[in-house]
């Protein structure tokens, strides 16, 4: 995989963990957003498809903090903000 070539490739870990999470299987997709985000912490798709994993796992705070992140740098993007509403 790309991350094994270039083991600092954030964005191949967001997108592993974006095809995990259409698999259904968020424990990875959050691991591999952690690590996109251990990488670069203001990846905002990272950020975004994390928190979507942290709600379908009933995880709303963390959940919360990632779209408060993520919001910080994109504050009128749309899925984020509908993403935060579905929390509410």
């Amino acid at each position: 995989s790309a991350s094994v070539l270039d083991p600092d490739n954030w964005d191949a870990f967001t997108g592993m963990g974006i095809v995990a999470a259409s698999e259904g299987d968020d424990a990875t997709a959050i691991s591999q957003f952690d690590k996109a985000l251990a990488l670069s912490p203001d990846d905002v798709p990272a950020l975004y498809h994390r928190a979507a994993a942290y709600v379908r796992q009933g995880r709303l705070d963390e959940a919360l903090a990632d779209i408060g992140c993520a919001t910080e740098s994109c504050a009128d993007d749309v899925p984020l903000l509908e993403l935060r509403a579905t929390v509410y």
